[in-house]
């Protein structure tokens, strides 16, 4: 599956090298509790969303996994946004009914198992805690090759989750400690406009571009193909600030 057309587009970086390091620290890795719910930030008891922890043990697909012509990664599974025509839905199902299915399966997957499917893609967001700890022990540039790795590939990386879970930002942070992978990122959200600064960073040492999905310019006919993705006036900003940057 080829890559979206590219609508902000960042100039790319020498060839691929090996990994800087990461600073030095010595600290353990720190561990997550998986179908843990965490902290909806919301009191009013209003909210139907929920989000439950998912520890990774993997966050790179290789192609060989996928059958797609690149690397992917997806820092959530689910999405809010509720787009209509969404490809990925399954891929929601297949976690939350294996984690269902099994022997002493966790309260949390067992409720998200018992849900309409479209429901609990929706509402029921997991949340690959760890994630850029779980990228640093197991990126190998040399295997990438030359490669794109993809960002949200089949779950929005800028959907609302991320302004609280920050899990994008710190993948991006890790990556700007390699040179010279070829990097995409896919999303709707005008939240990415939040990490210019850090994408200027990234496109000094990588191959970079960014696409943002805008299917229509009519925000009344977006809102009812995609109910809760941003409105067609905050993308364009977004990509405005993006191609500034």
């Amino acid at each position: 599956m080829p890559i979206p057309p590219t609508l902000a587009r960042i100039p790319a970086a020498g060839p691929a090298t090996h990994p800087l390091p990461a600073g030095g620290s010595s600290a353990p890795p720190r561990t997550y509790a998986a179908w843990v719910e965490l902290d909806s930030a919301d009191r009013s008891g209003q909210r139907t969303t929920r989000f439950l922890s998912l520890p990774p043990r993997g966050i790179l697909n290789p192609p060989t996994t996928t059958g797609m012509a690149f690397w992917s990664i997806n820092p959530y599974i689910g999405c809010e946004f509720g787009c209509t025509y969404c490809y990925a839905r399954e891929t929601h199902r297949w976690t939350v009914e294996r984690a269902a299915n099994r022997p002493g399966a966790p309260a949390a997957a067992r409720e998200a198992a018992s849900l309409p499917a479209a429901k609990a893609f929706e509402q029921r967001i997991l949340v690959k805690q760890g994630a850029a700890a779980v990228l640093a022990r197991t990126l190998d540039p040399a295997r990438v090759g030359t490669l794109p790795i993809v960002i949200g590939s089949a779950t929005d990386p800028y959907q609302p989750a991320e302004r609280r879970f920050r899990l994008t930002r710190s993948l991006l942070e890790l990556l700007c400690q390699h040179q010279g992978l070829h990097l995409g990122i896919i999303t709707k959200s005008a939240l990415i406009a939040r990490d210019a600064a850090l994408l200027a960073q990234l496109s000094e040492r990588h191959h970079l571009s960014i696409h943002i999905s805008l299917a229509s310019l009519d925000a009344p006919l977006l809102r009812r193909l995609e109910p809760r993705t941003p409105i067609p006036a905050a993308r364009l900003r977004a990509m405005r600030i993006l191609a500034d940057a």
